[in-house]
Parts: C-alpha cells; sequence; structure tokens
C-alpha cells in the first residue's frame, strides 16, 4: 500500500523493481498498482481508457503525486516535521529518515545545507537535555555521523529506562512464580476451557506487573540520579550500566568497530595509563566556555574547574617546538597520575578579554582545555554558573548583585550599561551567514539610472558619504547596474531604495521557510514579561559573498557614479529567506527567545528569568558582533504588540489600529474586494466565534461571482 509517510517516488521504484523481478506482466502490474492504491483513488485509476502502457503508468503515478499532495499539504508536513519526537522503538538513523522525509515534502527545493542544518538540529533537540549540550559543541555536519553520536546517547538512555535492579526484579519473578503456582493448580483441576482461559489470565497478570514497574522508570530526559552518574560500562566507557548488563551496541569512529566508543578505543592509548582529568568532575555539572587561542588562531571549547589547582591543554592544540619540559606530577582525586608533557604560555581570549596564561600539556583530555584555580584566583573572577557568561570579574559581580531585583527599573538600566556596546545607532555585521544571488550564466544587466530631483542632490550625496563611511558600500566597476529611488518615510526623511526588479527575475530563489506567525504567538503562552529587541538595518548586518557583490551594483542618479554593496541590501528578491537562515542561527539553543526577520522577542514567567534570558540573548548578539536599535527596543514590559497582535499574560488580542481598517471597509462592488476583504477577515478568524458560519454567505457569493 503507497503511503505518505516515505517518499513516494522510492514506492514506485520498489514496485517497478518487483515487476521486472517477479516478471509481471503488464495486466498483473496494473492489478497490483492499483491495490497499493488508497481505496478512494481506485475509481480513478481504472477509469483511465488509454493503452499506451508507459503513458498509462505515468497518468496513474500523476494521480497519486496529486492525491497524496493535496492529502498532505506541505504546510501539514512541515507542521509534522516540528513536531516530531524520536520513539522508544525507534532507531535515530530511521528518526533521521523520518524527518528529512518530512522536511523535503514541506519544503522540497530547500537547499541541502538548510536542509542538515534543519534536521541537525531537529535531531539533537529530541535526546535527552543532559547530552544535548555535548551534542552541540562537537559540531558533527554530516547526518550520519551525528545519527552515530545521538545512537551512542540514545542506547544509554534506553537501558536506563527500561533495565531493573536486582531486587525489583526479584519481585517481579516472585510475583510471577506464585502466579504460576495458583494457575498451574487451577490448570490441572479444570476442563481443557477452563485451563486456557486461566493461562490467559495469568498472561493479563504478567503484562499489568512487568507495565507497572516499566512506567516508574520510563522518563523523557536522563535525571541526575547518582546511579547514572556514577555507573559507567568498563567494557564499551558508557554511562548507565554496568559491565556485566552492557549489550555492546555502541560503535566506534576510529577503528569502525562495535564494542566501545572512541575514547576507549586501543587506537589512542600510546600507554597503559587510561585516565582521564575528567574523571575527577564526574559528579559536576559542566560549565563550558569559548576559548580562542590567538597564537595558533583556533577557537576551542575550555571547562571552568576550581577543583583543579592548574589549568591544562590538550596537547594537539599546541606546537610541540613551544612546550616546556617541565617535572610536573598530576593526580587524579583517586589517588592516581596523569602524565605531562610539559609546559607552554600561550595568549588566550575570553568574552573579548585577553589574558597570558601557563597551561600544563598533557596527551588526554574529555575537553579541549581546562580553566583551573589558578587562572581564576589570579584574574579575580568569580564563577556564577547561572549567567550566560559565568566568568565575572569581583567588581563587576558586586555592581550587579546589589540591583534591587524587584526594581525592573534599575535592571533595565544595569543591563543598558553593561552592554552599551550592543544598542548601538551603527550596524554591526556577522558572516554567519553570507547572502548568495544565483544567476546562472546570465550576462550582467545594466539599468540606467533615474533622474532625481536637484532639490534632492544633497540628501543623496550625505547618505551615500555616510554608507561609504559604515563600509555599507564601495566604490564599484561591475558590469552591473540598478537604478535608486528615494522613498519619503513616515517621519519625513527619505530612505534610498535600489530597484533590482530585473536582477530579481534571473536569481535563483531560495525557498528557506519563515516561521508559522501563529506558532510564534501560540508559544507566548503563559509569559508575563516580555522585551523586543530591534535591529539597526538588520539585512545591512549580513554579510554577502564577495562573489557577488558586483551584481549588486547601482547608481544613485546620472552623474554620481557606481557603488556595490558589502552587505546584503534591501530589495533582493531572496533577503527575506538569507536574513531568517541567520536569525535561526543566531538564536539557536537561546530559552524563551524567537525572531521573526529581524523583531526579537524575549518572553518569560518571571523578572529573575526573564534578565537571565536577556542577558543570555545580548551575549549571543555580541559574539556574532550585531547590533539592535535602543529607540525601538522594549524592554521588561507587560504587554507589547507584535506581529499586529497585543500581547500580555492575559491572552492575545488584535491590534484595534490594525483591525480599524476593517471595521470602516467599504462595501464590495465586484470578486476581487470582496476577495481581498474576506482574507483580510480570515486573518482573525480565530478571534471570531462561529467564523466560518458567518463568513459563508459570502463565501457562495464569491464562489458565484467567479464561475464562468
Amino acid at each position: 500500500m503507497f503511503s505518505a509517510d516515505s517518499d513516494i517516488e522510492s514506492q514506485f521504484l520498489e514496485l517497478d523493481l518487483k515487476r521486472i523481478a517477479k516478471k509481471w506482466d503488464e495486466d498483473q502490474y496494473f492489478a497490483k498498482f492499483v491495490l497499493a492504491c488508497p481505496p478512494e483513488l481506485r475509481p480513478k485509476l481504472l477509469d483511465i481508457k488509454t493503452r499506451d502502457i508507459p503513458r498509462k503508468s505515468e497518468e496513474m503515478k500523476g494521480l497519486i503525486r496529486t492525491h497524496f499532495k493535496s492529502a498532505h499539504p506541505s504546510h501539514r508536513a512541515y507542521r509534522d516535521f516540528q513536531k516530531a519526537h524520536i520513539r522508544a522503538d525507534e532507531s535515530v538513523q530511521t528518526f533521521k529518515d523520518r524527518i528529512v522525509n518530512l522536511l523535503k515534502r514541506a519544503r522540497p527545493s530547500l537547499p541541502d545545507d538548510d536542509l542538515k542544518f534543519l534536521v541537525g538540529t531537529k535531531m539533537i533537540d529530541s535526546m535527552p537535555e543532559d547530552v544535548q549540550p555535548h551534542l552541540r559543541s562537537r559540531y558533527i555536519k554530516d547526518l550520519d555521523e551525528l545519527a552515530n553520536s545521538c545512537q551512542e546517547y540514545w542506547d544509554v538512555h534506553i537501558g536506563k529506562v527500561c533495565s531493573l535492579s536486582e531486587e525489583q526484579a526479584k519481585k517481579v519473578q516472585t510475583k510471577i512464580e506464585d502466579e504460576d503456582d495458583i494457575e498451574s493448580s487451577c490448570a490441572i483441576k479444570n476442563s481443557d476451557s477452563s485451563a486456557l482461559e486461566s493461562l490467559t489470565n495469568r498472561l493479563d497478570k504478567i503484562s499489568i506487573i512487568v507495565d507497572s514497574l516499566a512506567r516508574k522508570f520510563v522518563t523523557p530526559r536522563f535525571t541526575n540520579s547518582q546511579s547514572y552518574r556514577t555507573v559507567v560500562c568498563s567494557s564499551c566507557g558508557l554511562r548507565g550500566h554496568s559491565k556485566e548488563n552492557c549489550r555492546g551496541q555502541v560503535f566506534c569512529r576510529r577503528c569502525h568497530k562495535q564494542g566501545h566508543v572512541e575514547r576507549l578505543c586501543r587506537a589512542n592509548l600510546n600507554s597503559d595509563l587510561s585516565y582521564t582529568v575528567s574523571n575527577i568532575h564526574r559528579d559536576r555539572n559542566y560549565c563550558v566556555i569559548d576559548m580562542y587561542l590567538r597564537d595558533s588562531q583556533r577557537l576551542c571549547k575550555a571547562l571552568i574547574d576550581t577543583g583543579s589547582c592548574v589549568s591544562l591543554i590538550r596537547s594537539n592544540l599546541i606546537i610541540a617546538s613551544t612546550i616546556e619540559k617541565s617535572a610536573n606530577n598530576l593526580s587524579l582525586a583517586n589517588g592516581d597520575h596523569l602524565n605531562s608533557l610539559g609546559k607552554t604560555r600561550l595568549n588566550i581570549e575570553l568574552n573579548k578579554e585577553t589574558f597570558s596564561w601557563e597551561f600544563v600539556v598533557v596527551p588526554k583530555l574529555d575537553f579541549d582545555a581546562i580553566l583551573g584555580r589558578d587562572f581564576i584566583a589570579e584574574n579575580k573572577f568569580i564563577v556564577d554558573v547561572e549567567l550566560p557568561w559565568p566568568l565575572i570579574h569581583k567588581s563587576n559581580y558586586t555592581a550587579v548583585s546589589t540591583v534591587d531585583q524587584n526594581s525592573t527599573a534599575g535592571i533595565i538600566d544595569n543591563i543598558k550599561a553593561q552592554y552599551s556596546d550592543i544598542f548601538s545607532t551603527r550596524s554591526g555585521y556577522t558572516d554567519i551567514t553570507k547572502h548568495r544571488i544565483e544567476t546562472g550564466n546570465h550576462s550582467p544587466i545594466k539599468c540606467r539610472p533615474y533622474r532625481i530631483p536637484i532639490s534632492l542632490t544633497k540628501e543623496v550625496k550625505s547618505q551615500i558619504e555616510q554608507m561609504l563611511s559604515d563600509k555599507i558600500i564601495r566604490p564599484s566597476s561591475s558590469p552591473w547596474c540598478a537604478p535608486m529611488v528615494l522613498v519619503k518615510k513616515k517621519n519625513g526623511s527619505y530612505r534610498m531604495c535600489i530597484d533590482y526588479r530585473r536582477l530579481n527575475s534571473i536569481t535563483q530563489k531560495d525557498e528557506y521557510p519563515l516561521p508559522l506567525m501563529e506558532e510564534l504567538l501560540d508559544r507566548l503562552a503563559g509569559a508575563k514579561i516580555f522585551s523586543i529587541f530591534d535591529l539597526v538595518n538588520g539585512y545591512w548586518q549580513c554579510a554577502i559573498e564577495e562573489s557577488d557583490k558586483e551584481k549588486t551594483a547601482f547608481s544613485p542618479g546620472p552623474g554620481l557614479g557606481l557603488y556595490e554593496f558589502n552587505a546584503m541590501p534591501f530589495g533582493l528578491c531572496n533577503a527575506p529567506s538569507t536574513f531568517q537562515r541567520l536569525m535561526d542561527k543566531a538564536l539557536y539553543g537561546l530559552n524563551n527567545c524567537f525572531s521573526y526577520m529581524d523583531d526579537i522577542i524575549v518572553f518569560s514567567e518571571d523578572v529573575q528569568t526573564h534578565r537571565n534570558d536577556v542577558i543570555a540573548l545580548l551575549e549571543r548578539l555580541r559574539i556574532l558582533n550585531l547590533r539592535v536599535n535602543i529607540g525601538k527596543c522594549q524592554l521588561f514590559v507587560k504587554k507589547i504588540k507584535y506581529l499586529g497582535f497585543l500581547v500580555d499574560e492575559h491572552g492575545i488580542i488584535p491590534d484595534p489600529e490594525d483591525i480599524e481598517p476593517i471595521i470602516s471597509w467599504k462595501t464590495p462592488k465586484d470578486a476581487d474586494e470582496l476577495r481581498r476583504f474576506l482574507g483580510t477577515c480570515g486573518v482573525y478568524h480565530r478571534f471570531i466565534r462561529n467564523y466560518s458560519n458567518i463568513a459563508e454567505p459570502l463565501f457562495q457569493e464569491y464562489i458565484c461571482t467567479t464561475k464562468y
């Protein structure tokens, strides 16, 4: 039976291969094809009269494609993708194939990089919360490799969930044996029919006992129980079970053998010493930050560990010639010794602060580096794991801690002072996503520049000089050229707009999906405090591919020169998709935060949580060099206007200013005006009780008017 759960083209191919393998004739193939179709579609297939077999086959396949496309539209497939979760009886590889199929059905023309990003994000989010940071920190781009890594953690999760202790197993066995004795005696005394009935009852009772015990241990996420963190399998290297209960199903990515993880692979061991520093921290929550090595220009992950006397770094990150021999004896908490290769002094960068520090070089670490108590004490840091950036200077920490948490005004002033570089009127710049303009082999397009009024020439020159000063544009000698127009804004000033219509007509479209407005608004349910951030000239903060910059060339007017953009300009057809892709990457992993284009919203249930969420967002924007317009920001408010709706802790209502045109709408005089009116009203259908019944006469009128 053809199914919408998998790729329909693959199902067609499978049926065609069966036809060849089993040597079906035309009538047999047609009968098998009809039986594999949904019952409601079979009469249409039987009505196909053509005798041309290839044409008949294509018509049948076309009907099925249309049927599944209408029964499972793209927006429903994308919603299924967003709601998909891995099942307990499903492997990660199967889950990956399932969500890839859903995403391909929702967005068939989605670029491979975007598909990998969305699927990879979904796979990691479906894992238990305890392991999500570890998977994200490994930056695995290949989906199959990521699926193998996720499977390792998932096997531990399922093993932990489904395993029973010896005492509980004995209880189950005792109950089963008691049931066996009772039912066995009944089976001897009763007839064959009664014995069969008693056997059925016994199996039902056993099932109830097992289910009741299993429910006690099935949890959707890892817990912080002592047994999980202390039990480590010495055979495969995973936590959650002992060597005796090891199933040996993990897969090593180094030697490609089953039964152990890469950390315990014999290919990694240069000696008999197999202890790692992370063994000391087994019972602690990891506090990992980004550390930039300025000498080698590498970004690595560093663990903040106040229990380590010295700072350590892994040897593969260091040039061997820079290591100085030293007699360092490193001891673990359990008394074992760790081999040291020497020491080295490195220039590191933490949160845009530069330090020079001496690290002990070791051959193996679970993290790239460890910042120990020596570094923390010397630089007078205080570690606060509840903050997005856990290392705080003592002076700053005192200032922050003295703020009256009940006074939002004090919190806002402190945040504005601490992140004054983020609140700016100048644009930032980031290259985590670069805009591309795919025009194929089309020859350059050039248009004659539009004339501008003499009275506005000074305004144009002023804006050009400002954009040159901000490095938004640069002089160009490109063969491409687009004209420019001036558009008057509400405040009376003018905005330069480039007419890229001819360039857009030859540009390959980017199908990156924008968020669904209804789903975004639903996520705000339960929130009581809100903050809105608006990026300064959001498009200008996004990078553009160097090879495509010449295609953005424009002339502000005759005799005023030719310029091209260094950042993504307004007016390009794929700019919204690129910008939403940028924002999705920029906000990835942040709690209680999302964006629709350049409008970022943070929502929380209380002041303290909201403060932490806002600081986490601003730290991310600082890392990515993005800037927000403080004049358009709203901080710590209880009611906001977002996407044309008013949102507060009591719910969501339409903005009266936006529905005023509907109330004062003139009576439609033709089908086009009626269609526009119905489309505008449909946006607010969820707020109108019995909307379909109220609007039905108008829809019937529209249908009758448009019949031909």
